[in-house]
């Protein structure tokens, strides 16, 4: 009997076998007493050994026999203990004996049968005596029946299905046996008791017990054999079929190995084939080699829904090429195109003429969107069967190769439109970074010159050419203002005029793959390809990029894109030089004009300070007649006071010349530079300018210089801006009473500032004009008595110079003008 079972000890055996083993020594250290034994014991012990070694072997693993009765009787007449080492005894006979398909197994099928008695026998001591034997009987059993199910489940590995399903049923029909062992032992037991006598009577039934557990076993092993046997015929009957279903299936597979042969010489004829053209060309020529037909066609749909003659072998070729010119169609091709499938030709059609008129029977097929191949013969004999299949197979492998072609092709027109789009894509982009170089450069250029050099270079770089020229329209006329031909003349031909002319009026660019071929004949020596854009202007007439080449064709509609862009570029860079040149020549203008108006101020103010620089005069001439005077007097009688008072006289001389030169200095033109200067001294020779006029008007000058800053101004203009505030001071000051008349004058820096303040104790600037005081020809002053001009002018005075000039009002009377200018870097020079 087959027997499967694991080769090596499991951790499943291991725990059975040591709970087994634990059992076993418990039992033995405290329930074996060897002065216990009888005669009786020892034939149980006999009887357990020759029960264990005939136990009938379960499919699979496991053995089922009656050698428990024998421990249990054991047991019960000299204690667990005997019992015990009786089954250990039994079971390790059995496992050296009886086992066959190693070590592992027999030592599995030991511990799954030791556990489960080792522990019914120590149940069975333990309640023997004390709960009585119907107690001690029933724990058994009830002990007995889960571990005698789960146990060898646990224990046994039995990867055959079939096998454990046979394994599970012997287990379920010996199970009976096994829970009457431990009642069959107890009477064993009684029997021994009374005499050995009694106990023979039982043997015999323990006998046929050990027998039930054979047949029980041995029918089950013949209800599996007839079980194979019926599986066996059934087999058999199935395996007849097969052999009839093989036969067939060899048959079909000859055909189909045919068919193959044919499908690959079709598959490798048709693979040799590159374009939609020359595969339809192969389908009929193999068409024709495997039907016996006249004519062979295959019709392709055209654009414009029709189904016309694309390849075709054989009678009727005439009428076939002429098909769309005979306007003739063949209504069974048009039939199974529309349907799909094949349809086969079996009588002659009659009815309108046809394409293919003489053809009497054939086969069509339908090749998918790819169009129909028809074979026909002259004779109405239908095509053989083998024929037809053949024609069908043809037809299918051709459909597959055309619609490859065709996708091959429509693959590689892809393909090459993509290239092209790339390419065309590379060359934009190139063009596109020289256009936008170009435009970077020309922005950059407000020079004429420079941006003609600029966009030359760009027309080259982005436009390939042999000839270019750049034309503009000036004073009505056209002039060249740039050229590649050396021998362009200074006055361009008529062509070219007539070219340029064309373009402005149209307002659109010209492209000529040969300009010789149009009405405006050669415009450059030797050049046939010629392209010119306009360039746009709002003025009027703009100008003209022409570039030109010796080889027909040159040009593409890329290249006058890219032109058109760059003519565009062009004439923001124009107007843009155009613009900056009329700036500067504003600006420049608007400087005179400045200038001229700082003059104009300082004239009037110098016209103010007339009379207080004729007392200034005045005083020092005085002082110089009464020198001479005196000296003339005193020259005889005392020659060094006489030389004293020529001295006097001549420093008041030099005294006069510096207010003249102060005066002169002031009424200048104030352009002649700037130069380091101390606020203080300049603050003294424009006190020497009007400090007699202010005395004069009763105004105290109060200079509080608490630092000395240095800084780089031109100081006509700096002297013109502090005299413009001293005498609004005096203006603002002339309806006080004159012992109220003061104006303080501080200098300070201020960071990186030295800062001038101008405060006078006047009435102050209303809070309702002082936003206006620095606006041009705004005045609070009678009508002719001031130009509103001065203020203004100061303040464009210090931001010219890099600072500032602001009105801060000190509270409801007077006003406090701060000027603000850089300071030069260098160490403070504070005041002695």
């Amino acid at each position: 009997m087959e027997t499967t079972g694991p080769r090596s000890i499991s951790g499943g055996t291991l725990l059975w076998l040591a709970l087994a083993v634990g059992v076993l020594v418990w039992s033995v250290s405290s329930r074996f007493s060897p002065g216990s034994a009888s005669p009786a014991v020892l034939l149980l012990l006999l009887a357990a050994a020759a029960l264990e070694l005939t136990s009938a072997r379960l499919p699979g693993a496991g053995f089922a026999g009656a050698g428990f009765a024998a421990c249990l009787g054991a047991a019960d007449l000299a204690g667990a203990g005997w019992g015990c080492a009786i089954a250990a005894l039994g079971l390790g006979l059995r496992t050296l004996l009886r086992t066959r398909a190693g070590f592992g197994l027999g030592l599995a099928e030991a511990a799954a049968d030791a556990a489960p008695s080792m522990l019914g026998l120590a149940a069975y001591g333990e309640v023997v005596g004390t709960g009585g034997v119907p107690a001690a009987l029933g724990v058994t059993v009830l002990l007995l029946l889960p571990m005698r199910y789960l146990v060898p489940a646990l224990a046994y590995r039995i990867p055959d299905e079939e096998l454990r399903r046979r394994w599970e049923r012997a287990r379920v029909k010996v199970m009976p046996g096994f829970l009457a062992t431990p009642f069959l032992g107890y009477l064993l037991a009684h029997g021994l008791r009374e005499s050995a006598w009694n106990a023979m009577l039982w043997i015999p039934v323990i006998g046929a017990v050990q027998l039930a557990f054979l047949s029980l076993v041995v029918e089950s092993d013949k209800s599996e054999l007839e079980l194979l046997k019926k599986q066996r015929d059934r087999n058999a009957s199935e395996l007849e079929k097969a052999e009839e279903a093989l036969r067939g299936a060899r048959e079909d597979l000859q055909k189909k190995h045919d068919e193959y042969l044919t499908l690959e010489s079709l598959a490798r004829r048709l693979r040799r084939s590159e374009s939609f053209r020359e595969t339809a060309e192969l389908l009929v020529e193999i068409a024709r080699d495997l039907v016996a037909c006249d004519t062979v066609a295959l019709f392709c749909p055209d654009k414009d829904g029709g189904l016309y003659p694309f390849a075709f072998r054989g009678h009727g070729c005439d009428r076939l090429q002429n098909a769309r010119l005979l306007q003739l169609r063949e209504p069974v091709v048009e039939s199974v195109y529309r349907h799909g499938g094949a349809e086969e030709i079996l009588e002659p059609l009659l009815g309108e003429e046809r394409l293919l008129q003489d053809i009497n029977s054939g086969m069509a097929v339908c090749l998918g969107p790819d169009g129909v191949v028809y074979a026909g013969r002259l004779t109405s004999a239908p095509l053989e069967p083998r024929e037809r299949q053949w024609l069908l197979i043809a037809a299918g492998q051709a459909a597959l190769a055309l619609q490859a072609a065709r996708r091959q092709e429509e693959k590689a027109s892809a393909l090459h439109e993509a290239e092209a789009s790339r390419t065309e894509l590379q060359e934009w982009s190139e063009g596109l970074l020289s256009l936008l170089d170009g435009t970077r450069s020309m922005v950059s250029s407000l020079e004429r010159d420079r941006l003609l050099d600029q966009l030359e270079i760009t027309m080259r770089t982005m436009v390939p050419h042999t000839s270019r020229v750049i034309a503009a329209v000036e004073d009505g006329a056209l002039r060249v203002l740039r050229s590649r031909l050396e021998e362009l003349p200074a006055s361009p031909g008529p062509a070219l005029g007539e070219v340029v002319g064309a373009l402005l009026e149209g307002g659109r660019p010209l492209l000529f793959e040969d300009v010789t071929t149009s009405r405006f004949g050669p415009v450059f020596p030797d050049e046939r390809s010629l392209l010119a854009v306009p360039i746009p202007s709002d003025t009027g007439p703009g100008g003209a990029l022409l570039v030109s080449h010796r080889r027909p064709g040159s040009f593409r509609r890329l290249h006058q894109d890219l032109l058109v862009l760059l003519a565009f570029q062009a004439a923001v860079a124009f107007l843009n030089a155009r613009l900056h040149s009329q700036t500067i020549e504003a600006y420049r203008k608007l400087q005179e004009s400045e200038s001229q108006l700082i003059q104009s101020s300082k004239l009037a103010a110098v016209g103010q300070l007339a009379a207080g620089v004729a007392h200034e005069l005045n005083t020092p001439l005085a002082s110089v007649l009464l020198a001479m005077d005196a000296a003339s007097l005193a020259m005889a009688k005392n020659p060094e006071r006489a030389r004293q008072k020529l001295e006097q006289g001549s420093q008041e001389v030099l005294r006069a010349q510096g207010i003249v030169e102060n005066l002169l200095y002031y009424s200048r033109d104030g352009r002649q530079g700037t130069r380091p200067t101390a606020l203080k001294e300049l603050i003294a020779d424009t006190l020497e300018l009007v400090g007699y006029q202010l005395t004069r008007e009763g105004i105290t000058i109060h200079l509080v210089d608490t630092e000395t800053p240095r800084v780089t101004v031109n100081r006509n203009e700096i002297q013109q801006v502090i005299i413009n505030l001293l005498l609004n001071a005096r203006d603002a000051l002339a309806e006080h009473p004159r012992d109220q008349r003061h104006v303080y004058l501080r200098t300070r820096r201020n960071g990186p500032s030295a800062e001038l303040e101008v405060e006078d104790s006047g009435p102050g600037v209303p809070a309702d004009i002082q936003g206006q005081v620095f606006d041009p020809f705004f005045t609070t002053k009678p009508v002719g008595r001031g130009t509103g001009l001065g203020l203004s002018i100061s303040r464009q005075i210090a931001t010219n110079h890099g600072g500032n000039l602001e009105l801060r009002s000190p509270g409801p009377r007077g006003a406090k003008f701060l000027l603000k200018l850089p300071i030069l870097e260098e160490e403070p020079v504070h005041a002695p």
